[in-house]
């Protein structure tokens, strides 16, 4: 082999990745720009599964990392198959190494592939699984048997006519084991108000954190397209953390091109706002009350939650929707709904225990858009939905 990079120089890269990520830049952000030519245009269901068989001749560009090192790949992925490159960034050959599918397997989004020079020589076995705009797996070495994780995201989520939102992948250094990270994703938007909208999709704006506190705590950090159209898009950012017990968090937001704003209350007429939060709040205190009778009924096979929960917790009628929620509305397919909390944090008001915080009653706060209609702005945002 001669300048080719791969995985198997890994434990030699270790000592250089690992003093890095003592400075200031350990925390990688990068925002690669594919020519239009490689972006087909993204269908509705943004986070969908592969494309058919029929749109193979479409490579997507995914980026990620395999174990610490982080990778840039082009592949085709259809639900039988997936070939292309990928380049491991730092150290790699530009040209990168071949991905190639070993076996041709019969479960539909799991896939199997070897990693070779262009010499043919297999330099790594990569087993990786389809879900959704994320292929998650492992990287193998042929002989010792050495495995790494893989985490990539197909870098461009959804596209809309000039309007773009793509992965942007940072590299989140862990303690333990020396060496190791994990890679995160968190949107960028391209497109009319772009940097307005992008101000407000930091970490710190969407989590309350700085991606330089992120560390052995998260184990996950991702987003997802929930609506795209030329004028609205509603992203979703999430982060896994693992602490005592197992815990997640996020935002959920849209925003309107038009304006770069992020939808709030103004979309409702002023005198519709009571009658909305009136209706909001009845489904809130009819899912607690649902929730306490069946609670009251015992434990089942599917839940633990039972008449200790209703006794220590459920006191009253629950929690109440406030005016103050209606910050919290975002569009998704079919109509808007509501986080819960004011500023798309999400949260019901009742606090729950995490102990028992899978018994914590939430109610259906979507709209369709007939429903929503008579309280739309006639002026506002949604009203030609």
């Amino acid at each position: 082999m001669t300048h080719t990079f791969s995985i198997s120089t890994f434990f030699a890269f270790v000592a250089l990745f690992s003093s890095e990520i003592g400075c200031r830049e350990r925390l990688v952000a990068l925002d690669p720009q594919p020519s239009k030519a490689t972006i087909a245009p993204a269908e509705h269901d943004v986070n969908a599964e592969p494309r058919a068989a029929a749109d193979a001749s479409a490579p997507e560009v995914y980026v990620g990392a395999v174990g610490a090192l982080p990778v840039r790949a082009t592949l085709i992925v259809t639900p039988a198959r997936i070939e292309g490159r990928w380049v491991y960034e730092r150290g790699g050959d530009p040209q990168g190494l071949r991905l190639e599918a070993a076996t041709d397997p019969s479960r539909r989004t799991t896939y199997a592939l070897q990693e070779k020079t262009d010499s043919g020589e297999v330099s790594g076995q990569v087993f990786l699984d389809a879900q959704g705009a994320l292929l998650r797996g492992v990287w193998r070495h042929p002989r010792t048997q050495q495995e790494f994780d893989i985490v990539l995201a197909r870098e461009i989520r959804s596209r809309r006519g000039d309007s773009v939102v793509r992965a942007r992948r940072i590299i989140i250094p862990l303690a333990s084991p020396p060496g190791t990270a994990l890679p995160g994703f968190l949107p960028v938007v391209e497109g009319p108000g772009a940097a307005q909208m992008q101000a407000q999709l930091t970490l710190e704006r969407v989590l309350g954190e700085k991606e330089r506190e992120l560390g052995d705590g998260t184990t996950g950090l991702d987003f997802e397209v929930r609506h795209h159209d030329d004028r609205l898009v509603t992203l979703f950012v999430h982060e896994e953390t693992m602490g005592a017990y197992p815990s997640g968090h996020g935002r959920i937001v849209t925003f309107d091109y038009r304006t770069a704003r992020r939808l709030g209350a103004e979309v409702f007429r002023p005198a519709a706002i009571p009658d909305v939060v009136r209706l909001l709040d009845a489904r809130m205190h009819a899912a607690w009350r649902a929730a306490k009778q069946e609670y009251l009924k015992g434990p089942t096979s599917q839940s633990s939650c039972g008449p200790d929960v209703v006794r220590d917790f459920m006191a009253g009628d629950g929690p109440s929707f406030t005016p103050g929620m209606l910050g919290g509305v975002f569009v998704e397919a079919g109509g808007i709904d509501f986080a819960g909390g004011e500023d798309g944090r999400g949260g019901s008001g009742a606090g729950f225990p995490h102990v028992v915080l899978a018994c914590e009653p939430h109610a259906d706060l979507h709209l369709g858009w007939a429903e929503a209609r008579p309280f739309l702005a006639v002026d506002g945002p949604l009203h030609a939905y």
